[in-house]
């Protein structure tokens, strides 16, 4: 082989070699499934509950495990069975429904995780009552703040009606 063939191979083994050996010091713990965590949001109703305008809901939470900063609650309502309202097509080139739930949401003021919980007194989202309508309470907080963009993490409660 000639001699710059050598030297031509040889830069692109070193690199190889140096890369190898910076393996076992990387943090890999990109690789590792993500767990996830329980619910931190909880209710004391039981689900598919009725409740009139005015009723108290207290939607709680634990502060163990969570950072420190907002929770940032919303209740949403929706059509328990939506409307279909057309056809189109998915990515995939199959014609699907597309429905209208006719919901909507009402996002409470953030409240401190340390508080863990929050009185809510119930009141009619999106003209939905009756049965035919589902609500619940989905909880946000931050998990992780940067420049380049943060992390969150939510979940909801079981689902409860609201009478007229």
């Amino acid at each position: 082989m000639a001699p710059s063939a050598m030297k031509t191979l040889a830069l692109p083994t070193l690199l190889l070699a140096g890369a190898a050996q910076a393996l076992p010091s990387l943090n890999l713990n990109f690789l590792k499934p993500r767990v996830p965590q329980p619910c931190a949001v909880k209710t004391m109703f039981p689900d598919g509950a009725t409740y009139k305008p005015g009723d108290k809901i207290t939607i709680e939470w634990s502060a163990s495990g969570l950072p420190e900063g907002d929770m940032r609650l919303s209740v949403q309502a929706g059509l328990v069975t939506p409307i279909i309202t057309g056809y189109g097509y998915n990515w995939y080139g199959q014609l699907i429904p597309i429905y209208d739930f006719k919901g909507g949401a009402v996002f409470l003021d953030p409240v401190p995780i340390e508080d863990e919980k929050l009185e809510w007194t119930v009141a009619v989202v999106a003209n939905g009552t009756g049965d035919e309508y589902q609500y619940y309470a989905n909880g946000m907080y931050y998990t992780h703040y940067s420049d380049t963009g943060d992390s969150s993490e939510s979940c909801s409660t079981n689902f409860f009606h609201v009478s007229a």
